[in-house]
């Protein structure tokens, strides 16, 4: 048995749940939107199809902002972390 360990960055794998929802999000919108407007049936292809594929442009548009949030609010939580580590270290001595 080996030891093999995946290490998974917290920061890259909430990026990747953050684009997914927002594309997940935009695709059942404009799924209800179509459906809503048009005569297609809601079940088809042509609504999955459009809806997916403007859920997986939104998100890829709006990743580098996403991205860009995630790092600052995973560099401040890291900060907050060791500045609690080193106040604990300090009075415990």
């Amino acid at each position: 048995m080996s030891n093999f360990k995946i290490r998974i960055d917290p920061a890259a794998a909430t990026q990747y749940v953050i684009t997914t929802l927002i594309s997940m999000k935009v695709d059942q919108i404009v799924q209800e939107q179509l459906v809503e407007r048009t005569a297609l049936n809601p079940d088809g292809l042509p609504i999955k199809f459009i809806g997916g594929t403007a859920g997986a442009l939104v998100g890829g548009a709006v990743k580098p902002v996403t991205d860009a949030v995630i790092d600052r609010t995973a560099a401040k939580v890291i900060s907050w972390r060791s500045n609690r580590k080193s106040k604990k270290e300090t009075s415990t001595e």
